[in-house]
């Protein structure tokens, strides 16, 4: 299985996806710096946390999922994804699996980064500002709809095969957002959760269904299709 993973990794951080990543986190860090340069200092400290954790975590949640989308819909390309004919001996499902567990370590690594970058660079301009377990536990919440959104590029790559696809993903998870207040079929598919003022644990059970029912769907799916 290790074996596997460092194949994985070689394929899958090619100069174009390693640059995107960087420049990525580099706008989320440059983001950190800004909001803070501008922050008013009449604010409290506890103001001045608030403003900063919530006004960094919209963009870099807007970011993080565009480049989650970008990198799971990419890695499943067929132009992308023909190496698995020079492995030999290994099972679809193994191949699978071992491809999912190399994109959520990707997952894990941009989100702990960017919670760090957010961390450090805010104690580089005030260093009592506060952080507690609700911005820890939100970007944790975050990492588990990084995770679907995994899951639904991977399946939208093995079905319609196009890069293209992932315009209408974002633009749906976009539109749920808009539309998070009230019922939406979007949200049904494409969730969307208002992380900043927290959700409830009925939101958290459904997103947890919702992953192992697309990671059965990707099962099916790659076991189904011509690769």
């Amino acid at each position: 299985m290790l074996a596997l993973i460092k194949c994985h990794i070689s394929y899958i951080f090619n100069k174009f996806t390693t640059y995107l990543i960087v420049v990525v986190l580099l706008i989320c860090i440059i983001n950190n710096i800004v909001i803070l340069a501008f922050m008013e200092n009449r604010l409290s400290i506890i103001d001045i946390s608030n403003s900063y954790n919530i006004s960094s975590f919209m963009i870099s949640k807007m970011l993080l999922v565009l480049l989650i989308l970008f990198i799971s819909i990419n890695s499943y390309l067929k132009t992308q994804n023909n190496y698995s004919h020079i492995i030999t001996n290994v099972s679809r499902v193994k191949f699978l699996i071992s491809k999912f567990i190399t994109l959520m370590f990707v997952c894990t690594g941009v989100v702990l980064i960017n919670f760090m970058s957010l961390v450090v660079i805010g104690k580089m301009f005030y260093i009592n500002l506060e952080f507690n377990n609700i911005d820890l536990i939100r970007h944790l919440l975050f990492l588990i709809l990084l995770i679907y959104y995994l899951l639904i590029g991977t399946i939208i790559s093995l079905l319609f095969d196009n890069i293209y696809t992932i315009i209408v993903i974002y633009g749906v998870f976009l539109l749920s957002g808009e539309e998070k207040k009230s019922f939406s079929w979007f949200n049904l598919f494409i969730p969307n959760f208002d992380l900043i003022n927290g959700v409830i644990i009925n939101d958290v059970i459904y997103l947890i269904m919702m992953i192992c029912i697309s990671g059965i769907l990707c099962f099916i799916i790659y076991n189904k299709i011509d690769l």
